[in-house]
């Protein structure tokens, strides 16, 4: 969790699982996922065709695949139901661009996905650019959704920048140049020469196994 954006993390508290010390939340709402995705998937091709959109939904069902990761707490399950209720709604809104409310509802659902996976924040652009090019009419209330998207990330950007970084423990100066530019892409300038907190030690060591012995004979 501390690797990855904060929307596991908080996920993981709204579920209750630091507060009631268990995972028996985040295994029904899990499960609750795996029920919903299928339909999820029925319901962004309804409105366009009932026959392929029954036929997709039951493959998903087949398939296995909504419950994949289901059954273990990695952010793939959220990430997946929160894609495909943003694309159910952007669905619904591109079959009814009168419906006022679905532009906010999708800025909403595309930040609580790009605070899962980053990747999520290329769909709100190419919902914006779809919608700019394919709807022929005032998109007041998408541009005001957009503003909604760019300051709810802003916002997240700036608090990762100031606080993000901050949890990463600085042990080792970088030895390498791969090491500095990795350094230099994910942690803030001022902390990748990684202050010295405890002296180098081998990951592995000779007792570790045979084979790590082989390795340190070789």
């Amino acid at each position: 969790i501390p690797w990855r954006p904060p929307g596991m993390g908080l996920f993981l508290i709204v579920v209750g699982v630091p507060l009631l010390d268990t995972f028996r939340g985040l295994v029904l709402a899990y499960a609750f996922m795996a029920l919903a995705l299928p339909l999820l998937v029925y319901g962004m091709i309804r409105r366009f065709s009932r026959g392929w959109a029954a036929a997709a939904g039951l493959a998903a069902v087949v398939s296995g695949w909504s419950v994949t990761y289901s059954r273990i707490g990695v952010p793939e399950q959220l990430f997946h139901f929160l894609h495909f209720l943003a694309l159910m709604q952007i669905s619904a809104w591109f079959a009814e661009p009168r419906r006022r409310a679905l532009p906010y509802t999708i800025a909403i659902t595309l930040v609580a996905a790009n605070l899962v996976r980053p990747v999520a924040a290329l769909y709100f652009w190419i919902f914006l650019g779809c919608a700019v090019l394919l709807v022929r009419r005032p998109l007041r209330h998408v541009a005001i959704a957009t503003i909604l998207y760019l300051s709810s990330m802003g916002a997240w950007a700036l608090a990762d920048r100031y606080w993000g970084a901050s949890v990463f423990p600085t042990v080792y100066a970088p030895s390498s140049q791969d090491q500095r530019r990795f350094a230099e892409v994910y942690y803030s300038a001022e902390g990748f020469h990684f202050v010295a907190e405890q002296p180098p030690a081998p990951v592995l060591d000779r007792g570790s196994g045979p084979a790590t012995g082989a390795i340190y004979e070789a």
